[in-house]
């Protein structure tokens, strides 16, 4: 009870500053372990409508949820905030831990993918695993993804990103394939010279040299165009 008292008195702080943010879900999770889901949750949603997202607010509020639906048994919830936990910030479950435990809560093979509900979801996932660099599992999303969703508006940009991943992953053979395949779906210009310059590069570690400058060639050309070139 002190605790408690303590952190609302921490609260006369302002509310957008980081240490008021920490008291709130600190004292979000006083009330959960005393079983006190609605003012629980209550804090929670005073967190996560905040605008200005901090990533260790963020991934600790939606952990909360994910304990409140995990007491509840109600799985749709638990998938429903681990899919906004990890399409975010991947990185909070990089082991996968917490969704290990949520397997075994539920003694279900459930799949990471479960608990992405849509494209958007998928490729906001995709997208934040390529930025760790973790190219294994980037590998597997997006061979997911064009399996799963053949008709997506921005396949173009799953295939950018297959195709770079087998780059860096060496696999030459198949990023020159998976680059072409990404330029018959119209990517952006953006898109479009980066990938020239990975089928270039691509091409050159097969020492196709006559692709290769072709390719670097077209990229040039691309960056040229550019606004940013000019300046």
């Amino acid at each position: 009870k002190t605790a408690k008292k303590i952190l609302r008195e921490s609260l006369s702080a302002s509310h957008s500053s980081y240490i008021s943010k920490k008291s709130i879900l600190a004292l979000a999770n006083f009330y959960l372990k005393e079983n006190e889901i609605s003012t629980s949750k209550r804090h929670i949603d005073r967190l996560l409508s905040d605008p200005r997202k901090d990533e260790v607010i963020f991934t600790g509020a939606r952990r909360l949820l994910i304990d409140i639906a995990l007491d509840a048994q109600n799985i749709d919830q638990v998938l429903t905030e681990y899919g906004q936990l990890i399409q975010h910030y991947p990185e909070v479950d990089s082991d996968q831990s917490l969704f290990k435990r949520i397997q075994k809560n539920f003694k279900n093979r459930l799949l990471i993918t479960d608990s992405l509900f849509g494209p958007y979801e998928n490729l906001l996932y995709l997208k934040n695993l390529y930025r760790l660099k973790e190219y294994e599992k980037v590998e597997k999303q997006a061979i997911y993804m064009v399996k799963k969703f053949p008709e997506f508006n921005y396949i173009s940009q799953i295939y950018v990103i297959l195709g770079k991943t087998y780059y860096f992953q060496y696999k030459y053979g198949k990023s020159i394939p998976t680059l072409r395949r990404a330029l018959l779906f119209y990517p952006s210009d953006q898109d479009i010279g980066d990938v020239m310059f990975f089928l270039g590069l691509s091409y050159e570690k097969k020492r196709d040299y006559k692709s290769a400058k072709k390719s670097f060639i077209a990229f040039i050309n691309r960056a040229q165009q550019s606004p940013k070139f000019k300046k």
